[in-house]
């Protein structure tokens, strides 16, 4: 989740899944991805109308199912939609179950799939938040969002009725997790995503857990079998930008990046002789802006800055 257009690990993302599942032959994989793909703050994602991503899109369709929970930042480029549209047109699922078109008051995606595991059977539901101030201005007049925690207690339980498997991808934040965390049964996978958050939380045989944001982590979810029956561990593994790529989708990075960028926006401004973390990196590249404006103050919206520097 909260990948972001973050294109320094985008093709090395889909090659660690290409390697999970050579590593496991076999086994049943599954990518979810838990919404918030796109970032109309990257311009080239935004000139681009978010080509990368669809290719990445491909590519994971290609290897094996792979599933979108929609987020507020899913419609950057068309409204939702036609969002909804594209991504199905590379060989993905869409699921979201509390966001309607607010003109037809039908969903913009099925709010849940079903996936065969081997032997058993998955049922994984998706839901966003429905704070509206965190949808693009120009899509927010089109949407009918419905209060994911209501959402969740009214239909939940007939969704999964008789599930062994439930899978719940929430990108409604920590604040409303917590209060659907008690709703789900023991055994369930219950992904969070929107808070940028990392971490992994157990309750009796529920995992709840965050992937991070940027694409700097990946998590897997492994279901075993136990004496005290199935049982999920999650795995939390680093991306890195120098990891093995997906050879394409790097290519078309390096195109996009190329064709898009103008030479003002490629220009540096500051070098640094040590890696950045997010906050370090945010700080670095304000007071950059702020010697070559001569000014007392510089400003940089944080929140859409990245994951850092190398």
């Amino acid at each position: 989740g909260d990948m972001h257009s973050a294109y320094d690990r985008t093709a090395q993302f889909v090659a660690r899944v290409d390697r999970i599942r050579a590593e496991n032959p076999g086994v049943p994989v599954v990518v979810l991805i838990n919404g918030d793909t796109f970032e109309y703050a990257n311009v080239v994602a935004r000139r681009s109308a978010g080509a990368i991503e669809y290719a990445m899109f491909a590519a994971l369709a290609r290897g094996g199912p792979t599933i979108l929970n929609l987020g507020n930042h899913e419609p950057e480029f068309h409204d939702m939609a036609g969002t909804v549209a594209r991504v199905r047109a590379t060989g993905v699922i869409v699921i979201g179950g509390n966001t309607l078109d607010r003109a037809t008051g039908k969903p913009h995606a099925s709010a849940s799939t079903r996936l065969n595991l081997g032997p058993r059977e998955a049922v994984v539901v998706g839901l966003t938040t429905d704070d509206l101030a965190t949808y693009r201005v120009q899509v927010r007049p089109t949407l009918n969002l419905a209060d994911p925690v209501e959402w969740a207690r009214q239909h939940l339980p007939s969704l999964w009725e008789d599930t062994p498997l439930p899978i719940l991808l929430s990108h409604a934040g920590l604040r409303a997790d917590r209060q659907i965390l008690p709703l789900l049964p023991d055994g369930a996978l219950f992904a969070g995503a929107h808070d940028h958050l990392r971490l992994v939380h157990r309750t009796g045989r529920t995992v709840y857990f965050h992937s991070g944001s940027w694409t700097e982590f990946l998590s897997i979810a492994r279901l075993r079998p136990t004496p005290a029956g199935l049982r999920w561990d999650v795995e939390q593994v680093q991306l890195g930008s120098g990891d093995p790529a997906d050879n394409a989708l790097a290519a078309l990075i390096r195109e996009t990046l190329a064709t898009h960028l103008t030479p003002e926006e490629a220009f540096v401004v500051g070098r640094s002789t040590k890696a950045l973390a997010p906050g370090e990196a945010a700080l670095f590249a304000v007071e950059a802006a702020r010697l070559a404006a001569k000014a007392d103050v510089a400003l940089i919206g944080a929140t859409t800055f990245g994951a850092g520097l190398p």
